[in-house]
């Protein structure tokens, strides 16, 4: 046991280094603060009829994104942990390839292909099947595109949960009488609810800030009237108000998940799960097979097709396909910084959080997440705004672009490492302590260790977002900087689309191979709590 003024002593590290953290990333949030407050017609604004219904259409489509990409990723983890169905390992990482399509890159090809004049209609057309196509514009068009887009963040920790629970649960409880149903309800859902919290409000901060697809398929939320007022020179008071508005959503959405109750601590005396049982498919294994492959086929493989249509067209028709090969280097080399900066700051925050609860350290994890409820584009500004008058020497730097990464991605960080955290058998810190080892000393040599898998998980996370993040990438990058993102956006805005189509693909397959490692690695930890 260790004395108290050792636990003080570690507890004002900690807070002291997790204060500085939150501060940092809560710099935007101040930026919106103060220009909203030197807005005289706010509260005009935000009582607006037109705002209402923006505010309404945004929870609309939070709710039906979020409530989607938890059924599907429930059914895709069932499916792939407990029953045969076949070439599991190759369906588990085909659907997770969604995670790597950019959300304008699939509005684009979206709009192409399944619009209402769209590629589909034509062919349809042409063979005299249909004379009108569905009008996939707006709410709908909106939840399809998000929630196969963003299903992966609900499917991977689910996923590993359902592989790391201990079925000796489900066959006690069963055993004392209780059928599948009542089983389900009060012994598997309990077990599986910290993952889906943890995915599902990774999901719900996605959509809140997503920009790309609501505005090709024309759905107006609140990203939209915010980068349409910032275009405009006269608006950006405006378009601050709203900010905070957005940022006030996003503080709602963590608050529901804190009412929701956190993570609890569920943890089995033995060493590993026992998930023998498995679901006969019988002669439906390759009926599951399919309906499973539709997910990745709807959320990567259209979006895919897409672009090599584009790609072969330009080439046939004899386009130039112009690409600039440093384009790559230059977006691994800064998704690689932004993984790395964003996994360190996020452990003292987790750590914090789970190894000191209170409410000032559940404060600071709150702030931590808000970065990922904001739009790139808005924090992006913040930090212009605040480079430009408090730290001008790093102004449009690659210093400042990753820092900027950090602000949007920590919470990928904080969510993959607490999730880990909180199960990790306490006992082991204090037999290590109980040998001599100091706090710091425990920390480094038993908990990291103990914590890699999920770190590297979540810093591999963090690599693929960078990667397709283009608002902030646009608004932070330094002078002739050029990487894949903005060169897809340069040729699409140009209709360039052949030369748009093929950064988009190597985008694609560069952020493949940390995908399928995110998936073929288990992650499990010998001792869970």
């Amino acid at each position: 046991m260790i004395k108290n003024r050792f636990i003080n002593k570690n507890y004002l590290w900690l807070s002291a280094i997790s204060t500085l953290i939150a501060a940092s990333v809560s710099i935007p949030l101040i930026y919106l603060i103060i220009r909203a407050i030197s807005y005289e017609g706010f509260t005009e604004l935000i009582f607006r009829e037109r705002v209402f219904w923006i505010a309404f259409r945004t929870l609309s489509l939070v709710v039906s994104v979020t409530f989607f990409s938890i059924v599907i990723s429930f059914v895709l983890s069932h499916f792939l942990t407990k029953s045969d169905v076949p070439l599991k390992k190759l369906l588990t990482i085909l659907c997770c390839l969604p995670i790597v399509i950019p959300s304008y890159v699939y509005g684009m090809v979206f709009v192409h292909l399944l619009g209402p004049r769209g590629q589909l209609f034509q062919i349809l057309n042409s063979w005299n099947i249909i004379d009108t196509f569905p009008d996939l514009y707006g709410f709908w068009g909106a939840t399809i595109t998000l929630t196969f887009l963003s299903y992966p963040y609900v499917f991977l920790p689910l996923r590993a949960a359902m592989i790391s629970m201990d079925d000796s649960f489900e066959e006690a409880s069963r055993s004392l009488g209780r059928g599948k149903i009542k089983t389900f309800y009060y012994v598997t859902l309990p077990l599986l609810l910290p993952a889906m919290r943890s995915g599902g409000l990774l999901v719900a901060l996605y959509t809140l800030s997503d920009f790309g697809a609501v505005a090709l398929l024309r759905y107006q939320t609140f990203t939209w009237a915010i980068m349409n007022m910032y275009n405009g020179a006269f608006n950006r008071i405006s378009a601050a108000a709203l900010s905070l508005l957005l940022v006030f959503f996003a503080v709602l959405i963590l608050s529901l998940d804190s009412f929701l109750k956190g993570a609890r601590h569920f943890f089995s005396s033995s060493s590993t799960s026992n998930s023998s049982s498995m679901i006969q498919l019988d002669n439906k294994r390759w009926l599951v097979f399919v309906l499973i492959l539709l997910a990745p086929i709807i959320g990567a493989f259209i979006p895919i097709i897409g672009l090599l249509t584009w790609l072969l067209k330009g080439i046939i028709y004899g386009d130039v396909v112009v690409f600039n090969v440093a384009t790559i280097f230059t977006s691994l080399k800064v998704s690689i910084f932004a993984s790395i900066s964003t996994m360190v700051i996020s452990l003292p925050i987790s750590f914090f959080a789970v190894k000191y609860k209170s409410k000032f350290s559940l404060l600071i994890e709150r702030i931590s997440y808000i970065g990922f409820g904001l739009p790139g584009i808005v924090v992006g500004l913040s930090l212009v705004y605040f480079t430009i008058n408090f730290l001008f020497p790093i102004y449009q730097t690659t210093l400042i672009l990753i820092f900027g990464y950090s602000v949007l991605f920590l919470p990928v960080g904080v969510s993959a490492i607490k999730s880990t955290l909180v199960q990790l058998n306490p006992n082991l810190e204090d037999a290590s302590r109980g040998l001599g080892y100091n706090y710091w000393k425990t920390f480094f040599k038993v908990t990291v260790p103990l914590l890699m898998p999920s770190i590297l998980a979540g810093s591999l996370l963090i690599f693929l977002l960078t990667m397709k993040e283009l608002p902030l990438t646009l608004v932070l990058s330094p002078l002739n900087f050029k990487s894949l993102p903005t060169s897809i956006w340069a040729y699409a805005s140009e209709a360039f689309f052949a030369s748009a189509a093929l950064p988009a693909l190597i985008l694609i397959l560069l952020s493949g191979p940390a995908s399928a490692y995110l998936v073929l690695k288990k992650n499990n930890i010998d001792v869970r709590g």
